[in-house]
């Protein structure tokens, strides 16, 4: 993810610094973890969408006396959308 793009970033000011590189080079270094860090973050917002992925369900004893399972009321449980 990000933090070891950012360690990156730093490893890669720091030897800019250490071999006294001009400034304008760490803005050369910099910019393969910056276009990373944007490329993983455009990638994890175009991800599919997810929904809700647990439904309670109550206990109803129903009229024969068997306890059953229902959907609480208002929710899509057992609905499939298209």
């Amino acid at each position: 993810g990000l933090i070891p793009l950012a360690f990156v970033n730093l490893f890669l000011a720091a030897a800019t610094v250490y071999y006294q590189w001009p400034w304008w080079g760490l803005t050369l270094v910099s910019l393969p973890p910056l276009a990373g860090a944007a490329f993983v973050i455009r990638r994890r917002r175009r991800g599919p969408a997810r929904g809700p992925t647990v439904t309670v369900y109550r206990k109803v004893t129903s009229e024969s006396g068997r306890v059953v399972l229902a959907a609480p009321p208002g929710s899509a449980a057992g609905e499939r959308s298209a």
